[in-house]
């Protein structure tokens, strides 16, 4: 420990006898790999001061804080199972609009802090809301999806995020197999009920698709859904009799159906998950 204390007065005199919270100027930070050998058996309580270092940091120096990434990178270097600090580090970046440097600092805690499910899924969130790829979102949610503790809602905001993204196909895949996984038949249940209803979605975006094709051709809205070309009703899974057309607006629905399997906004879903 004396050496960890001696290497922070080193740290601190390379400062030029800067105080504590003047991080006004541009701020010095040692190389991880380096310091992993200079004190071997105190990484991780060095780990954690010069975490708390960047916690100072954050709180007084001004912006755009550049140290930040180098300051995370230092830290986990020192301690590669840090998983608090690819946490919250992934969401101080993103909130700063540093979306790249998020990714690297998430995508380095995804190797070597594999229990913490809020790490792909910042990832996930980094793609499909930052970035509007809601495909590749699914895909960083798959993997929380496989970590153990990870909230219930998650493969249910695959399944969304696939069908917004326009492949329901996967969605239906995805579903089917967490159904098979499932551990009770109350839970089987639900992800049988779930694959229904994406069907359902599977139909609705065929419809609108059709109708936006038949818009594009014709110069106008179709005025039912039996004016559309017959091969592009042939896939649906349901008589045409349940779904509900607005020929004013071009929108089609069903009754059969809660509510669209589509990512709207980021209050539609349970976002940024809190770090523990």
């Amino acid at each position: 420990m004396l050496a960890v204390f001696a290497h922070l007065a080193h740290f601190e005199a390379a400062r030029g006898g800067q105080a504590a919270n003047d991080f006004a100027g541009e701020l010095y930070v040692p190389d991880g790999e380096g310091l992993r050998h200079l004190v071997p058996g105190n990484r991780t309580a060095l780990a954690d001061l010069y975490w708390l270092k960047l916690i100072q940091y954050l709180a007084v120096a001004n912006e755009p804080q550049p140290a930040v990434l180098p300051l995370l990178c230092l830290i986990t270097n020192l301690d590669p199972e840090y998983g608090y600090a690819y946490v919250v580090g992934g969401l101080v970046l993103a909130a700063k609009g540093r979306l790249d440097q998020s990714d690297e600092i998430l995508s380095k805690g995804l190797k070597n802090a594999p229990t913490r499910w809020e790490i792909p899924f910042h990832l996930a969130f980094n793609a499909w809301y930052e970035r509007q790829d809601h495909a590749a979102g699914a895909a960083w949610l798959r993997l929380a999806v496989d970590v153990p503790g990870r909230p219930e809602y998650l493969p249910s905001l695959v399944a969304r995020l696939l069908a917004t993204a326009g492949d329901v196909d996967a969605a239906i895949d995805f579903s089917k197999a967490m159904a098979s996984q499932a551990p009770n038949d109350a839970t089987r249940k639900q992800y049988h009920h779930k694959v229904g209803q994406l069907i359902l979605e599977r139909d609705l975006q065929c419809l609108e698709r059709a109708i936006a094709s038949f818009q594009e051709e014709e110069g106008r809205l179709p005025e039912g859904l039996k004016e559309l070309p017959v091969e592009a009703l042939t896939g649906l899974s349901q008589p045409l009799a349940v779904f509900e057309y607005d020929p004013t607006t071009g929108q089609v629905s069903t009754s059969l159906q809660e509510k669209r399997f589509k990512v709207k906004h980021v209050d539609d879903v349970q976002i940024r998950a809190t770090p523990r």
